[in-house]
């Protein structure tokens, strides 16, 4: 019997071992938190964002979206992530994540929605021919934390991850960079920014292009594949508008979002004689096939547009939830019935600095 007990131990110890120096710190920092119980936590304002496993992007806001059951929904890349539910006066949800391409936003198209009015944001490098010819829709697939690879990369860096529990964290956020940056997807699925961020523009009072290397030097030198030089695949634009077209017959309100540009980044875009075609496409073949199909939209706009400077940016492609906000007062004409204009003159003139709101959300 004692044998049988010593033989137990021998075998579980180990195990406990694995449990106490990896488990534990991942469950106390968030990482593994189920998205079911990331819902209901956040229902006390936290913020999520791993560091060390996936989002889980598909799962995350599929269920955020079945969870809020919002009649107001914005989908799109990034670039979307800072549209919030104070904007608007029905019950909203930012979906944003769930897209990576035109595929992404075919199969969600086809898909039986439950809201009535779609916020899509339209990146115009989905529409390059490199990467019509590679896109697969990735939605209906389910989280990605499951894969063995993931788990298997965060427990070689098992330091990393214990070094984090020792940290300063704000722990009702869940997920490490959540808990240590203050940043991360809200309740509503905006994209809260990370306190440095904030503390970088506070500090320096200027614009700085925290991607690495900046837009402005990836457009110039056809750098990742949002601006190498390609061929436009203007079949592939034309199939979406007939896509979005069919959706509005079904009852469905769209309004397409062109994403803004800093006033950097569209400089650099006009000047750089290798971008000429994709330039074209994205600052005017885009709206002009929209404007033909009577498809509601809010064309590729930058801070010069406001009589502002580029610090309403947080590098040369994503805005702030300011600058957004700011789009929304001018183009409510389009949408009226759906936002409150009083609300957004008060947020923009009350706003804590030109990339967020509230200051309660900074961790001071």
């Amino acid at each position: 019997m004692r044998k049988f007990l010593r033989d137990i131990l021998i075998f579980a110890l180990p195990l406990a071992v694995v449990t106490f120096v990896y488990e534990y710190p991942m469950y106390v920092l968030g990482e593994t938190m189920p998205i079911e119980r990331v819902l209901e936590k956040q229902e006390n304002g936290s913020l999520f964002m791993r560091k060390y496993l996936g989002q889980e992007f598909n799962t995350y806001k599929t269920m955020g979206l079945e969870k809020t059951q919002p009649k107001i929904v914005v989908v799109g890349s990034s670039r979307t992530m800072q549209f919030r539910s104070e904007y608007f006066k029905e019950k909203f949800y930012n979906a944003v994540g769930l897209l990576q391409n035109h595929q992404d936003l075919a199969y969600f198209l086809n898909e039986e929605q439950s809201a009535d009015f779609f916020i899509i944001g339209l990146d115009s490098w989905w529409y390059k021919k490199d990467n019509v010819e590679t896109a697969k829709s990735w939605l209906g697939k389910g989280g990605e934390i499951v894969k063995g690879s993931q788990r298997f990369n965060a427990l070689k860096r098992i330091v990393d991850v214990f070094g984090d529990t020792r940290k300063t964290r704000i722990r009702k956020n869940i997920g490490a960079n959540a808990q240590l940056a203050n940043g991360g997807f809200r309740r509503d699925g905006s994209m809260k920014v990370d306190d440095e961020r904030v503390n970088l523009l506070l500090r320096e009072n200027k614009f700085i292009d925290t991607e690495n290397p900046p837009i402005s030097k990836r457009i110039a030198e056809g750098l990742t594949s949002r601006f190498t030089i390609s061929e436009i695949d203007t079949a592939a634009f034309q199939a979406t508008i007939e896509q979005i077209k069919q959706f509005e017959k079904i009852g469905k309100k769209v309004l397409v979002y062109l994403p803004p540009f800093t006033n950097e980044s569209v400089e650099t875009f006009a000047e750089t004689k290798a971008q000429s075609a994709f330039y074209a496409f994205t600052m005017e073949y885009m709206a002009a096939q929209l404007a033909t199909n009577n498809i509601s939209f809010i064309p590729v706009e930058q801070p010069n547009d406001y009589k502002v400077d580029d610090t309403f940016f947080m590098d040369g492609i994503h805005p702030s939830e300011v600058f957004v906000a700011m789009q929304l007062k001018r183009h409510s004409d389009k949408f009226s019935e759906k936002i409150d204009r009083n609300i957004l003159d008060g947020m923009v003139a009350e706003r804590f600095c030109d990339l967020l709101f509230d200051q309660k959300e900074i961790n001071n």
